[in-house]
């Protein structure tokens, strides 16, 4: 289906495919921003203009405070049942493996890669969905709307991608700088090496953020892009960086129930426990991203 609606800057009659509905996009007319309405003949929002010398204020309390609600409001229920199935999943299952046997032969079916690559990417879809839905200024979780059939294997293939991209682009230019140093200087440089890879960690939130908001792909390319921000916002970004460092050594530290030999029920359910709160922890560093760019889109180039 298409959406068609009028550009709330020129009056411009604008028309999207169904599956855009709720995110940002520009008038082809006047180039000005608009959030796509979620049905045909709706009213398109005005997205905040990003003025060159003040940032949005209540950054902080918008992370640490307006972010609870979110846990407990009725509309968000079938997202949070969403996530939580899915930990259950993954905690239960994500270490079968059978072995079918069969004349001959035996075949081995990988259960617990399946299982880890649906569940990881069920996970990314809805925390790169979440970084767009809270920088567009809506303050609800995503909606549920992974797909089905083939549509859904490309979602969940695509969300491990482009995290892992994300990944990988915030983390290449310090290992280049570590191996340059080695190999051309002959620096012998010990624990500086682990602080090198740990600032492509701190990039991390900001690469991600250009993957989920940003118009063009490309975009993530461009160190000016990722590093004013940063500088511009330092203190802001510091806490991102940290929840989001945080939720990642919370889910490092839930054991699943494979690793589990021999638990006790209790130990099982803390655990199980320890892997939602890791979920809960990824929901608000994932928030803080997009809040980030909500509040402090006067220091993006590209916004």
């Amino acid at each position: 289906m298409t959406i068609s609606f009028t550009c709330p800057h020129c009056g411009n009659l604008c028309a999207f495919a169904d599956r855009h509905a709720g995110r940002r996009a520009r008038c082809t007319k006047c180039q000005g921003r608009f959030i796509i309405p979620d049905r045909d003949g709706g009213q398109a929002e005005k997205v905040r203009e990003a003025n060159a010398e003040t940032p949005m204020a209540g950054f902080y309390h918008a992370v640490f405070v307006d972010t609870w609600p979110l846990f407990v409001r009725p509309d968000n229920v079938v997202s949070l049942v969403f996530l939580a199935a899915v930990v259950c999943f993954r905690f239960f299952l994500g270490h079968l493996n059978y072995t079918v046997v069969l004349p001959g032969f035996a075949l081995n079916v990988p259960t617990d890669w399946i299982v880890q690559i649906v569940c990881w990417g069920c996970l990314f879809w809805f925390y790169m969905a979440l970084v767009e839905t809270t920088a567009t200024g809506r303050n609800e979780l995503p909606d549920i709307d992974i797909g089905q059939g083939l549509e859904f294997i490309w979602t969940v293939i695509k969300s491990v991608y482009l995290f892992f991209v994300a990944a990988v682009l915030a983390e290449i230019p310090f290992l280049i700088l570590v191996e340059v140093l080695r190999g051309c200087f002959g620096w012998a440089l010990g624990v500086w090496s682990h602080m090198l890879v740990l600032a492509g960690l701190f990039v991390f939130p900001m690469t991600l953020l250009m993957i989920c908001c940003a118009d063009e792909m490309w975009m993530v390319f461009r160190p000016d892009y990722i590093v004013v921000p940063i500088c511009r916002a330092l203190r802001p970004y510091f806490v991102v960086a940290a929840l989001a460092g945080a939720a990642g050594l919370i889910q490092a530290a839930a054991r699943q129930y494979g690793q589990l030999v021999d638990a006790h029920a209790v130990s099982t359910a803390v655990f199980l426990a320890l892997n939602l709160v890791a979920v809960a922890a990824g929901i608000l560093a994932m928030r803080a991203i997009g809040l980030f760019l909500r509040h402090h889109s006067a220091y993006f180039g590209w916004v």
